[in-house]
């Protein structure tokens, strides 16, 4: 079982509190100066970590805390997910929202952000990883049962990655790097300090163009996606390829349709009953910024986040279309590559 967030993230001894201390006065000298200079993560991490966001000093219910404290670690909430959604459940505007129903979107020019957004907290969903409720991990050998928090994913005080994400999700001891500027682009950084349109603006799904690492990301966790196996004939894979550039496959693709971004498959919006869909993402191996990351082209490859939401979303799986729930764009995403 993996570690918990806590034990991973909270522990705090005499001369950790000290150091605790003197980060809520330097922190807040450095935000109250509007000196912020921001790492991979851009937020919850290196001056942007604001210690009173999440930690109280003496408890008190004043201090935007929980009601029944005082917590371990000086929390201003009883659990790390309570802690996360009491800022990202869409009650602040200036913050991304990541709890069904998702509203800060509609007027972005895209359907969704680039993560999606949970069902809830303690609720079990087929379209979302589950947080707060005890599954089986899907894709994974050996088998192992977790209970998700944001803190599975993220690291809660920061590290150089994107969007802070754990560099060893599963506890394996291997770990990944996805770094902002190597790996992952961006075309808008987030406003300093936030505004409603500045997160808008950076965390819209558009926003963000892809290199490389992300897939090796996912499979710390659903590893018997590491490696595309061969299939028995005549299937040439065990199961979808991933990373792989689309003029490298046979004929079973059409990387003249994928570019052309015309015809079946490709459409203007998702589930309204027209066949296709904008088209999926992508991720380019020879990326050098977000323009040559966003670029189309033959050599684009397909990742875990061309069909899935990290969080979640709608559909089945945390799929960006209603595959399992069939309808015009069942296979809307397919066709954008196949074209049969």
């Amino acid at each position: 079982m993996r570690n918990s967030g806590f034990k991973r993230f909270f522990i705090i001894d005499k001369s950790e509190m000290k150091k605790l201390i003197f980060g809520f006065l330097v922190v807040d000298v450095v935000v109250l100066t509007g000196v912020i200079t921001l790492l991979s993560g851009e937020w919850h991490t290196g001056s942007s970590l604001v210690c009173s966001q999440c930690h109280t000093i003496h408890y008190g219910e004043q201090e935007n805390g929980e009601p029944g404290g005082p917590f371990p670690y000086l929390l201003s909430h009883s659990t790390i997910n309570g802690l996360c959604l009491s800022c990202h459940d869409g009650r602040d505007a200036s913050t991304p929202d990541v709890l069904f129903p998702v509203t800060m979107y509609q007027s972005s020019g895209d359907e969704h952000s680039a993560a999606g957004f949970f069902s809830g907290t303690g609720v079990a969903s087929d379209s979302a990883h589950n947080l707060a409720v005890l599954d089986l991990v899907p894709l994974r050998s050996p088998a192992a049962n977790m209970a998700l928090s944001c803190a599975s994913c993220h690291n809660v005080h920061g590290n150089g990655n994107y969007r802070n994400l754990a560099y060893d999700p599963d506890s394996s001891g291997s770990g990944t790097n996805v770094i902002l500027g190597t790996d992952i682009f961006e075309g808008t950084s987030p406003a300093v300090p936030p505004t409603p349109e500045g997160s808008k603006s950076a965390y819209k799904s558009s926003n963000i163009g892809y290199r490389s690492n992300l897939t090796s990301w996912c499979a710390e966790c659903h590893n018997l996606l590491a490696a595309n196996e061969n299939g028995t004939a005549p299937a040439h894979f065990k199961r979808h390829p991933s990373e792989i550039s689309l003029d490298m496959i046979d004929g079973h693709v059409d990387p003249q349709h994928w570019t052309g971004g015309q015809g079946l498959g490709f459409g203007t919006a998702t589930g309204d009953d027209i066949e296709g869909i904008p088209r999926v993402r992508f991720q380019e191996a020879t990326a050098s910024d977000y323009n040559s990351a966003k670029a189309v082209a033959a050599t684009n490859q397909v990742f875990c986040t061309s069909c899935h939401l990290a969080h979640g979303g709608e559909h089945f799986s945390c799929a960006v279309w209603p595959y399992k729930e069939a309808g015009a764009d069942m296979y809307s995403p397919c066709q954008q590559c196949h074209n049969q």
